[in-house]
Formats: structure tokens, sequence, C-alpha cells
């Protein structure tokens, strides 16, 4: 029997791909075929999942013989040498000792605590948008108005961005995850990204600041403890990876509470429900799609099935959040569930380091969305909402609405 193709193409926005859901209730680790002909593991079970993203026998290295690449475009030593001029890999990339030494640095900006001190600043550039949606009137696209400008607006500000550099890195971000970018196209956008942080950081250098960039090198970046390459590492990945995936999550999110009035009009009565809801919506809708590329470094068994070093592996992330052993009835969406055991921020040492700022902009966004437009609706007529098929992260390109 030959194997599927791999990643698999979703009919239903608010679903996964059927040939995955088919997959995954064969067996929670099974194989695939990617682009290049070449196979991989995939990991479909929550518990598996957790249990390969837990295990530092799976490299996240991608320069390892074996990793999965999922698109031609991330493959091959220009494409690694254009990274480095753009700080080379990030964190999501490294491996212990590397990734822990470096994430040590940065985890004491991202605790619980420390991003609530930042929520009034959310809330006031999230006002800023929906005066914005306000001035648009009906019919207004919610994407470009709120869902792309307050993700940006809030980094710009914690990494002490130009405002008026935000259209730049958001076309930078986009570019990155095209899924039909070819390695020319991501070798001109990464250089492009290496040349605006280069810019960016000498300035801070120069003159610093408050923000987090300036505390960076006038820190760890100073005396020794972080490099000049892993600074514009991190600033990569802060500045794009932190754009793109909590605009897409929050597409996601205000087209689902718009397509179903009683959970709109719910939160709207029980603003206290918001946090749970946060946590439901990000187990029922995936954004990253494409699932956690990993390559065994030893022999390790995995549900009785035996992955030998150097295979790739690939954890469908979307999969596992819709696993029945872990969610009851996983394909509906109960916003009282409770489903903070979600993988949608990882697992293990390279679990999301901004997952709490995440959270206090989508909580804030629906807080705020719903007090100020009650009466929101997706606005009449054909075409009002564009799900976005081009990309490897799962999002919403248009949006319109009324009220």
């Amino acid at each position: 029997m030959s194997l599927p193709a791999y990643p698999m193409q979703r009919s239903d926005p608010y679903g996964i791909p059927r040939q995955l859901a088919e997959l995954a209730a064969r067996g929670p680790v099974d194989r695939v075929r990617l682009w290049d002909d070449s196979t991989a593991w995939i990991v479909t079970g929550w518990r598996e999942a957790r249990a390969v993203l837990a295990d530092n026998r799976f490299s996240a290295d991608v320069g390892r013989p074996g990793y999965p690449h999922l698109r031609p475009g991330f493959r091959g030593s220009r494409l690694a040498a254009a990274a480095g001029g753009a700080g080379g890999a990030t964190m999501l990339r490294m491996d212990p000792p590397a990734h822990d030494e470096l994430r040590r640095l940065l985890t004491g900006f991202f605790t619980v605590r420390r991003i609530a001190t930042l929520r009034p600043m959310v809330e006031e550039r999230a006002a800023a948008c929906l005066d914005a949606v306000q001035a648009a009137g009906p019919p207004c696209d919610l994407i470009s108005t709120l869902a792309v400008p307050l993700p940006s607006l809030v980094l710009c500000e914690l990494l002490g961005v130009p405002v008026a550099d935000r259209p730049h890195f958001e076309e930078l971000s986009v570019a990155l995850i095209d899924s039909a970018a070819t390695q020319r196209q991501l070798i001109g956008t990464l250089r492009g990204l290496s040349d605006y942080l280069e810019e960016l950081v000498t300035g801070k250098e120069k003159n610093p600041e408050t923000d987090l960039l300036s505390v960076l090198v006038q820190g760890p970046v100073r005396d020794g403890r972080m490099s000049r390459a892993d600074l514009l590492g991190t600033a990569r990945l802060l500045l794009t990876a932190g754009h793109e995936t909590s605009a897409s999550m929050l597409s996601l999110t205000l087209a689902t509470l718009l397509r179903d009035r009683t959970a709109w009009d719910f939160l709207g009565s029980a603003p206290e429900a918001i946090p749970a809801a946060v946590e439901e919506l990000l187990r029922f809708h995936t954004i990253a799609s494409a699932g956690l590329s990993r390559v065994a470094t030893a022999d390790v068994t995995v549900a009785d099935q035996i992955i030998r070093a150097g295979e790739g592996v690939i954890v469908s992330v979307e999969a596992a959040n819709r696993d029945p052993a872990a969610f009851e009835d996983p394909d509906r969406l109960r916003l009282d569930r409770g489903a903070r055991h979600h993988l949608s921020f990882g697992y293990g040492v390279h679990q999301c380091l901004g997952q709490a700022l995440a959270r206090v902009e989508l909580q804030v966004a629906i807080e705020r969305t719903i007090r100020r437009f009650p009466t929101l609706r997706v606005a009449e007529g054909e075409g009002r909402i564009e799900f976005a098929h081009d990309r490897m992260i799962h999002g919403v390109h248009r949006l319109e609405v009324a009220w």
C-alpha cells in the first residue's frame, strides 16, 4: 500500500484534513511520504506526541541528516547561509545544551507575571485597533484592522521596533511561511530580514532604550553570555514567528466565534470564561498545521514502533489536539472544556517562549471586541470570509464584518 503524501490539504477550515484523521484512527504512529519521495514517521496520538517532544533523543536541528523538510525551499546550504546572515539557527532549531543556555537568558522576560504587567499596553493597542474598525464602518475587514496589527503593535512596543517599520516586517514574516515560495525567494526574504535586523540591532547598540533588544544588547551581549549572532536569531524568531502565529490564531478565533452567535453572546455575558475559552480555541485550531519536525539521534520505541537513529519524525500537533483519548468529543468546540493540556504551544524544552503573551493578546482581543461591538456579525454576501490556503500556518486572509 502506498504511503499518504504529507502535508495534507484540509477541506474544512474548522477541522483537520480528512486523510490525517483517517491516519490517526489507524494508530498513534504511522508513515508518510514527503515532497522529495522520502519517508518519515508521523505521530498523531496526544500521549505519543508529548513523549517525542519531551525526549532529547529527537533533535530539532535542521542540519542533521534525516531531518524531514516539509517543502523544497527549506533545504540546502545556500538557504542555511542566508539564514546565518539573519542570526543563524534560532532556539527552535537548537538542541540542548546550547538551546537551554540561550533560553535561560530570555525566560525571565516572558514569565506569566512579567507578561501580566504588559496587559494594560495590550489593552491600549487593542482599543486603538478597534477605533480603526469603528472609523472604517461596516463592512470592515477585521483581519487587516485588528488580527494583523494588534500583535504587530505589541511586538513593536516589546522589541523597540519603530511603528513605521511594521508593514515591512509583516511582509517579511508572511513571505517566510508562503507554502509556494521557492528556495530563491526564501533566500531573498532571509537576506532582506538580515539587513533589517542588522540595522535595528546596530541602532540599539548606539542608542539603547528600555525595550527587550536594548536590554539584551546592554546585558548578555555586552558581557559575553549571548553572541551577537544569537541576538539576531532571537530577534528574527520574535519578530516573525511572534507576529504571524498570533495574527493567524486571532483571525481563526474571531471567525470561529462569529460563526456561532451562542459562543459570542456567552462570552459577552460571562467574560470570566474567556481564559478557558482561549485554551479550547487554541486546541480546536492548531495553526502549526504542518506539524513539528524532528530527527531521531538514537533508536527509540514509540507506541511499539522502533524509530531508528537518523529517521525523520513529524509530530502532528493538530491530530494530537483532536485525539479522543485526551479530549472527549474532540471535533466539537466546547468553550468550557478546560483544554489547557493541548499541545498548540508545543511541549518539552522547545515549548513556545511567548505563550503567556499570546494568551494575553487573545484574551484582550476577545473581551474588548465583544464589549465594543456586541452585535458584531459576518457581513452579508459571498466571500466575506477567506481562509488562507497558501501558507504553512492555518489562518484567515479576510473576515468582513458588520454591526
